[in-house]
């Protein structure tokens, strides 16, 4: 589509052509600084009414807060005080946003304002801790910006020794450290609730008022304090906002959610689009990769520089289970990876939108210019700049207008609070840099560069090519807190709407460029308003990054007399090359398969022996399993509401299966104290069906445990609205009517050991919460609760659990240096992999070796069984429904989510054929009819021996861990989650279609890697990565554990070259063939384990429909003779 061309005069000057400013561009510019200035001040004297801040002043900052903490230790925590002594400190700003919005929506900016000057409410501080790794003990203390200690926390380890007080004297004694250490009379204060914990050694306590005759609104200012043995050891005081209030806050957040999840599947799509534009590019040898992959580095170099600069503040969030060096380790890895999927978004939507704004716009300046010397001593660089430094500031007097006259009808932002933990670093400069960079080269190359063009080819519309982009790109910001929801993405729609128009007149360098100082410029203006020299000097410099080049530039044209005139930067002197030619035809191969004479045997005989172990070995889960069907599970569960008094009709009833049973760590830790027949014994206890029952906006449910056996609700919790009325009974009473319930769930009070009490005031009524341990089924020092709670006069939940030594827990959490680094090999592993596999798949598409109909073909079965098997189960994503969400939002949030998975599996899918089709040319043979006849038999005794292999394997597992129990981290016990589906057999295909398809994937890359390694060291450095890379162990894992995990990986390692070595060969069909059985078998299984017939036929179904498909792709003739 033509564009309108830019105005230029020559002249001769200088050895060469050179171009000056017309009078119309000179004319331009004089305006456009004219508007900005008047737009920068309009901005300057209305930024704070458009943009109000919360009231925040410093009497202390992040040092001098430090020894106001340690004075309030040393007077009033002497046993904290004395725990300082040789730990880490760390300290941040910390923020109480969810009170903030309260207060600001509800009262207004001022009144907020009123109260945190007056000290009635403290919304902020100077978070500080002392810690030490892989130690429990710690101290927090938080000092508001006015120097007051508002919070204080001691934690200890849980079988540390102190004294058991009543509560009488412990509450005494919690009183007397409000008066002492924050001068609250507890006169003043209105009890609210107590809670006991017994330890091992110790009792604690926990109590809760609230400040007598003071309300903000509906919300009310509670004081806690924590009593551990006879030590007081934390405070908090935090403001308790209304439940209804959150909840009608948290659906005005929903539709911002909801809205920008609309526009995610917009941009995912486009991600899609550049992947299919890249891969069409690269085809024709059009795509400027150097570009990409330089703005991949910068992208990818800022982000984990400004990730490491965070660390001061990360420290803050240390897990004491692990090692110091452990935690350096995870925060560089996860800055890598972070820095990875950014720069692969740069890389894609540089990569595919350079060509096509190179032949959409062909008298613009080219992208590649930016990198040229020439580029910027052009004039129209120069333009560029300059316009994009005044977009910027017209762009931020733009969003000053729009969000007054927002207000004036109802409009409304939340207060921007003038500090961040950015200043608590040592170059937050770096973040002005990376929040320009990343989002002026993402969002400018996906919704200008890329998405302009390609609309405008596919509408044959300017309108449309300009609209659509700025919709998405726009909508795509609304999660912003503003109200109401549609405001922010209307705001940044409009501004969309100018920038393509920008686009079409100016070209890509006023765009980026004003993208780039928006953003940048808010970054930076804490910095600038901090008076920290440092941080305003490098912040402005950030900022104004781009001014240094222009003034070379202008003071070389000024020389010169001109600014070089070079037709060689405009696009059209690159035209596209022409199409290549179509690849001749290949005769296809022959498929490879080893003799059947030697499949046959040891087929048979793996299978066999597979079966064998597998049904003989021993199972936590044999046994465990569900006759009935969901809806009669729904029944038993409607019965036992109307039982109470409730109308069934009225709620929306949602069945799903318990998959996984009492919990990893739970089941890891009845291995080490019982093996195999205790994680038996206590999962059979466990209800195998979960019912939830809710209604849309209603914080009203209910949670229900159906046992299968008997079809009745076992377990229950009924969650109330907190300002629902009831009965307020003394605790003996409330404890008797727990007793009660107990005695009616079969238990026997008398054989229980009492363990916590909780009593909670309600507006209108008293909740009690009492928890019994029971001696005879708790394990070593594990103990078996039960806890009741009581509304009221009511028992309106009982439920079971399993609590864990906290000192065990600690232990199997504990992460190391060696832990991250078997991490970072496996992700170098799958790194590596991917890389040469997209390598691989880019070299076949510009050679012309991808037969496209092929792959697509053959990618349409497993994304259709996906996408049908998530269909079949997404009535089970109402389990997860948030009440505060209306019905209709959380329907297109979880369609989205759907289609979103779906478009995700079907690339993945593509991508993974299309590459090992290039990786093994003799793949393209499998779509073949002629050539997979022939060796139907061998590709099947193949693939039944590779199935049975991985059915040796899983027996020999299960044997060794009965045999071994603490050398295995996990013994599953679970029902299969479809079988609370419609349709199990289909249900139950997702999961496996994709591990499936992972497993072909990881198998093939791993295989062409390996042959492309010429050396034996470089072999042998690539099995020990594998090796690693397949070790099934968590962070705190044992000596036996690592032990039995090295033999693991090995024996998958080993038989799997063994496998590839003398069973599969290199007969591709035999290779697609197992994988897809098992991906059948990983859904059958667990549906022919189960008691119930229906449950049992719909696996047998699975397997007879995929056998029969099998034996069809196997021996299906030819079409002709030339097919």
């Amino acid at each position: 589509m033509p564009v309108r061309s830019w105005r230029r005069s020559s002249c001769r000057g200088m050895g060469g052509d050179m171009d000056r400013f017309t009078r119309g561009e000179r004319l331009t510019l004089a305006v456009a600084l004219v508007v900005a200035v008047a737009a920068g001040v309009f901005a300057w004297t209305n930024f704070t009414r458009a943009f109000p801040e919360a009231h925040l002043s410093f009497t202390v900052n992040r040092a001098t807060s430090e020894p106001v903490a340690e004075k309030f230790l040393a007077e009033h925590a002497p046993a904290a005080a004395a725990a300082l002594a040789g730990r880490s400190h760390a300290a941040i700003f910390r923020a109480d946003d969810g009170a903030k919005v309260y207060l600001e929506r509800e009262l207004g900016l001022e009144r907020l304002g009123e109260l945190t000057r007056e000290g009635q409410v403290h919304l902020w501080s100077w978070a500080h801790r002392w810690y030490r790794p892989l130690t429990k003990e710690e101290v927090r203390v938080e000092v508001t910006p006015e120097g007051q200690v508002m919070g204080f926390a001691h934690p200890i380890p849980e079988e540390a020794a102190g004294a058991s007080l009543d509560e009488a004297p412990a509450r005494t004694l919690a009183e007397r450290f409000l008066a002492s250490a924050f001068k609250l009379d507890p006169a003043t204060l209105a009890f609210i609730e107590s809670k006991r914990e017994d330890r091992p050694h110790r009792r604690d306590w926990t109590f809760t008022w609230e400040r007598a005759g003071w309300r903000a609104k509906d919300a009310t200012y509670r004081i806690q304090v924590a009593v551990h043995g006879d030590e007081p050891a934390g405070y908090a005081e935090y403001l308790k906002i209304p439940d209804a209030w959150t909840q009608g806050y948290q659906k005005l957040r929903a539709a911002n959610d909801t809205t920008a999840m609309v526009a995610a599947f917009g941009i995912v799509l486009t991600l899609l689009a550049a992947l299919i534009v890249l891969v069409r590019e690269g085809r024709r040898g059009n795509v400027r990769w150097r570009l990409a992959m330089l703005l991949t580095a910068v992208a990818f170099g800022l982000f984990v520089l400004m990730s490491l600069n965070q660390l001061p503040v990360a420290s803050y969030g240390f897990d004491t289970t692990g090692t110091y060096g452990a935690f350096l380790a995870g925060e560089v890895l996860q800055a890598i990876a972070g820095a990875g999927v950014q720069a692969l978004v740069i890389f894609l939507v540089v990569a595919a939108g350079e060509p096509l704004f190179r032949a959409y716009f062909p008298r613009h300046l080219r992208v590649t210019a930016l990198f040229e010397r020439s580029g910027w001593r052009s004039k129209r660089m120069v333009f560029g700049l300059v316009l994009g430094y005044c977009l910027a500031v017209v762009f931020l007097a733009y969003q000053v207008a729009f969000y007054l006259i927002g207000q004036k009808f109802g409009a409304w932002n939340p207060a921007d609070v003038p500090f961040d933990n950015l200043l608590n670093t040592s170059f937050p400069w770096l973040a002005v840099l990376f929040i320009g960079f990343y989002p002026a080269v993402s969002e400018e190359f996906m919704s200008r560069v890329f998405s302009i063009p390609l609309v405008g080819q596919l509408t044959r519309s300017r309108v449309a090519s300009v609209v659509i982009p700025a919709l998405i790109w726009g909508f795509a910001h609304a999660n912003y807190p503003a109200q109401p929801f549609y405001i922010r993405g209307v705001e940044v729609s409009i501004a969309g709407l100018f920038v393509g128009i920008v686009l079409y007149r100016l070209g890509v360098v006023p765009c980026l460029v004003w993208h780039y100082v928006v953003d940048a410029g808010y970054t930076s203006m804490l910095l600038v308003r901090s008076g920290n020299p440092y941080f305003v000097v490098t912040a402005l410099a950030g900022v104004g990054a781009l001014l240094f080049p222009l003034g070379v530039t202008l003071a070389a044209a000024w020389r010169r007399g001109g600014f070089v005139a070079d037709p060689g930067l405009l696009n059209d002197a690159e035209p596209a090359p022409p199409e290549p030619p179509a690849p001749a035809p290949r005769r296809p191969e022959a498929i490879a398969a080893p003799p059947l004479r030697r499949l046959l045997p040891a087929a048979l005989a793996l299978t066999a022996v597979g079966l064998l172990v597998v049904v003989r070995a021993p199972d936590p889960g044999r046994g465990i399993g569900v006759k009935r069907r969901p809806e009669a599970v729904r029944q038993a569960a409607e019965a036992f509401v109307r039982a109470r008094g409730e109308d069934p009709s009225k709620w929306r009833f949602v069945v799903t299966a318990n998959s996984d049973i009492l919990g990893a760590e739970a089941r890891r830790y009845l291995l080490e104290h019982g093996g195999v027949a205790e994680v038996a014994r206590f999962a059979r206890e466990v209800p195998l069906w979960r019912v939830r029952a809710v209604r849309p906006m209603e914080r009203e449910g209910w949670e229900f445990g159906v046992d299968d056996a008997s079809d009745t609700v076992v377990r229950f919790d009924h969650t109330l609205r907190e300002e629902a009325p009831g009965a307020t009974v003394p605790v003996e009473q409330a404890r008797r009517l727990a007793e009660a319930a107990l005695t009616s769930a079969g238990l026997d009070p008398a054989t229980l050991e009492f363990k916590e009490a909780k009593a909670e005031k309600r507006p209108a009524r008293t909740d009690h919460t009492f928890t019994w341990k029971d001696p005879a089924r708790s394990v070593a020092g594990a103990e078996y609760l039960i806890d009741v709670t009581v509304h009221g006069d009511t028992v309106d939940a009982i439920s079971r659990r399993l609590k864990l030594p906290e000192a065990w827990e600690r232990a199997r959490g504990k992460a190391t240096i060696a832990s991250y680094a078997r991490l970072g090999v496996m992700v170098g592993i799958v790194a590596l992999l991917v890389v040469q596999g997209l390598l691989a798949f880019y070299r076949g598409v510009r050679q012309g070796e991808v037969s496209w109909r092929t792959v697509l073909a053959a990618a349409a079965l497993p994304a259709g069984v996906f996408v049908a098997a998530t269909a079949v189960m997404s009535p089970l994503a109402w389990a997860q429904y948030p009440p505060s969400t209306p019905e209709a939002l959380f329907r297109v949030s979880m369609l989205i989510g759907l289609a979103i998975g779906a478009l995700f599996f079907a690339t993945l899918a593509v991508l993974v054929l299309g590459a090992l089709s290039v990786c093994f040319p003799g793949a393209r043979a499998t779509a073949i009819p002629a050539a997979r006849r022939p060796v139907a038999a061998a590709t099947a005794a193949a693939a039944a021996g590779a199935v049975g292999a991985a059915l040796v394997l899983r027996g020999a597992l299960a044997w060794a861990r009965a045999a071994w129990p603490t050398a295995f981290s996990d013994a599953p016990v679970g029902v299969p989650a479809a079988v609370a589906s419609a349709f199990p057999a289909l249900g139950g295909l997702g999961g496996p279609a994709v591990r499936a398809m992972l497993l072909l994937g990881v198998v093939g890359l791993a295989i062409h890697v390996w042959r492309g390694l010429a050396t034996r060291w470089l072999r042998a450095l690539f099995a020990a990565g594998l090796l690693l890379a397949l070790l099934p162990v968590g962070p705190g894992a044992t000596g036996a554990e690592i032990a039995a995990g090295f033999a693991q990986a090995a024996a998958v390692l080993a038989g799997g070259a063994l496998l590839v070595r003398f069973v599969l060969g290199a007969n591709p069909a035999a290779y697609a063939l197992a994988a897809g059985w098992l991906a059948v078998l990983g859904a059958a299984a667990p549906l022919l384990a189960q008691p119930g017939g229906f449950y049992a036929l719909q696996g047998l179904g699975l397997v007879a429909a995929a056998a029969a498909v099998s034996v069809w792709w196997l021996l299906r003739r030819p079409r002709s003779a030339a097919g």
